[in-house]
């Protein structure tokens, strides 16, 4: 896991303009995770992407979760 951390820690978000206003920032297909935020501006979509995939990091990374690896 600590190898694909890397990787995965440079993953950029596709930015999708919603219909109904703001901007969706979704993990690429190749990212080997999904993960989506929605926000009202293109950068705060970004911001929020970076935030919320770091948090994820720091999770997975844990090694007290009792979930099997």
């Amino acid at each position: 896991m600590k190898q694909n951390m890397g990787r995965i820690s440079e993953v950029r978000p596709k930015l999708i303009r919603r219909k109904c206003g703001g901007w969706l920032a979704v993990c690429p297909s190749k990212a080997g995770l999904s993960l989506g935020v929605t926000a009202i501006t293109e950068q705060e979509a970004r911001d929020e992407f970076r935030f919320v995939l770091a948090r994820w990091l720091e999770i997975l990374a844990l090694k007290t979760l009792d979930v099997p690896k």
